[in-house]
């Protein structure tokens, strides 16, 4: 018998007496990742039911990376992890339900730093609670409840810099009443919750916040006001999830949303783009996509360079979104949770649900051929190079 689960496959060949564990398999099943400014840098992200962990995109070893270069900062189900960009040592974990943790990587030591309402109130965490750093000011953290929550040292204090983003709909929030004798309310059943918090990489003060019960929300004044703008989306039904919100890199008006409607049975891929913050929105993509969708990346240099992660593997935009190809160079046809460019590198960092982490190496040529349409057409083409790196091993 073989028994599989959210830890990987077991076999048993005398009817459960005993079982062996398989642990060479990756299927390690990343919710989120991120990466630091390291040589080479390294990976950061949170598993289902595994913790948070980091480790390097590669390693200067005949071997290869192997599961001792990877280290655990946090428990639970992890989800998003962040390395401090002012100071390499720190770094910031959550796990379920908002529970955020700052560790040490000195130490090991990890703080509890989540929020609490400052009159009692009580907060609505999703389970995939909206986290995100500042791009302009890496002591600031934005958490997510049915609030937007702000911290501006690490974590010591916070602040609410928003009303109730979400409808508060009260229908949605009886988890609590599931009958039986017991409670069987773990918190993935919290309802009428932030998913995701952008701050736009260009203009300060602009924040968007997205919900799963359909809201968009953005701030153009640091959080003084908010507008819903989720309303707009057209041919979406209505309290669809929009689980991650993309602020462009090359104008401040433009974003692009992912909405994700499969909890109703509904897998129909949905992303969308604005160039007004918000007030009108264009679908991107029509057809050939299969599968909903995760999560959008847009090229920090190429703004006609897009990156989808969807439940079956990843797909390449060159031209913003009109068209999209299968990239199957290496990354497996999995759910692509989420993807990181590495500025510096110009990696491409995926993380997959179910067959752990992987790198696109120097994304540079994707970016040619997004300036120039005709360089796929040529039989020949020179395109610039990564720096080679050149290292020497040596034993004690």
């Amino acid at each position: 018998m073989i028994m599989g689960n959210d830890g990987g496959i077991a076999f048993t060949y005398d009817r459960g007496e005993h079982w062996r564990f398989v642990e060479n398999l990756p299927l390690a099943q990343f919710y989120h990742i991120s990466v630091d400014d390291a040589v080479p840098f390294n990976v950061y992200g949170g598993l289902q039911d595994n913790g948070s962990w980091f480790g390097p995109s590669t390693v200067w070893e005949a071997r290869g990376i192997m599961n001792l270069h990877w280290r655990r900062v946090g428990g639970g189900d992890g989800f998003s992890v962040f390395n401090d960009p002012s100071d390499f040592r720190y770094g910031y974990s959550m796990s379920q339900q908002g529970n955020l943790l700052r560790f040490d990587k000195a130490t090991g030591e990890r703080v509890g730093i989540q929020p609490v309402h400052p009159d009692g109130e009580y907060l609505r965490f999703n389970w995939n609670a909206g986290l995100n750093v500042d791009p302009f000011d890496p002591s600031v953290l934005y958490l997510g409840s049915q609030f937007v929550h702000r911290t501006s040292d690490q974590g010591r204090s916070w602040e609410i810099i928003s009303p109730d983003l979400t409808t508060n709909e009260p229908e949605k929030q009886l988890q609590d009443l599931s009958g039986g004798l017991t409670l069987d309310a773990t918190g993935a059943e919290n309802h009428t919750t932030i998913l995701s918090i952008s701050p736009s990489p260009i203009q300060r003060g602009l924040i968007w916040a997205s919900t799963d019960d359909g809201n968009a929300q953005v701030t153009e004044d640091d959080g003084s006001t908010w507008r819903n703008v989720g309303d707009r989306i057209p041919d979406v039904p209505n309290g669809t999830w929009i689980p991650h919100v993309e602020p462009s890199r090359h104008d401040a008006r433009t974003a692009y949303v992912v909405l994700d409607d499969h909890r109703r049975g509904n897998w129909e891929p949905y992303v969308y783009k604005t160039e007004n913050l918000g007030e009108s929105w264009n679908k991107l993509l029509d057809n050939g996509i299969d599968g909903f969708v995760h999560v959008l990346r847009e090229d920090w240099i190429e703004p006609n360079l897009l990156f989808l992660g969807t439940e079956f593997g990843l797909r390449v935009s060159l031209d913003g979104g009109d068209s999209w190809m299968h990239w199957t160079h290496g990354v497996p046809p999995a759910p692509i949770r989420d993807l990181r460019i590495h500025p510096r590198d110009h990696d491409l960092a995926l993380g997959t649900h179910g067959r752990g982490a992987y790198v696109v190496d120097d994304i540079r040529p994707l970016r040619e051929a997004a300036r120039d349409p005709g360089l796929l057409d040529d039989p020949l083409r020179a395109l610039p190079m990564a720096p080679a790196q050149k290292y020497v091993t040596a034993e004690a």
